[in-house]
């Protein structure tokens, strides 16, 4: 529990946020939630089947602190690499909803974007699949990201870099 002094302190802290203009640099993916119910066990193996009620898709990785800074008002700068797939762009269409968002996304060629997909029953999570995390960001479109994101840092009152991965 927050004191009064503590409060204060947090919401002056949130009204300044939203004045400020924050560089974000990471490995950003697709998160994907598969919602559903379970309705049987597989005769072919005991695995749940689940009977899909909804799909829902949001940024992830350090394209959540992104939201997260979006959605309390701050301006985002965001440099970060992805794939040149149907994932890269569903990431693109996401950072492209928010107003207050500049994304500067590096489009790599022969690079999958990395997914993470979970599929949930109720509050139980049933399974998570990770697509192709393992892959490297190739030296070229860090190097093109960092150079880049260097130019732009000055301008910004804050900055992230978060990085999950590893630069090949």
């Amino acid at each position: 529990m927050l004191s009064t002094n503590e409060s204060s302190n947090l919401l002056g802290l949130c009204e300044r946020l939203c004045q400020a203009r924050v560089l974000v640099v990471g490995d950003i993916m697709l998160d994907q939630f598969v919602r559903g119910k379970v309705v049987r066990i597989s005769p072919e193996a005991p695995i749940h089947i689940l009977s899909i009620a909804d799909e829902i898709s949001m940024l992830g990785g350090a394209g959540n602190v992104v939201r997260n800074l979006a959605t309390l008002g701050a301006t985002v700068v965001f440099d970060g690499v992805v794939g040149d797939d149907l994932a890269g762009k569903t990431v693109r269409d996401l950072l492209d909803s928010y107003a207050n968002v500049q994304s500067h996304l590096t489009m790599e060629p022969n690079r999958m974007t990395s997914v993470k997909t979970r599929f949930v029953a109720g509050p139980t999570h049933l399974l998570r699949t990770d697509g192709r995390p393992w892959l490297r960001c190739p030296w070229r479109a860090a190097r093109r990201s960092w150079i880049t994101c260097g130019r732009r840092s000055p301008r910004c009152q804050w900055s992230w870099c978060l990085s999950m991965g590893r630069v090949s």
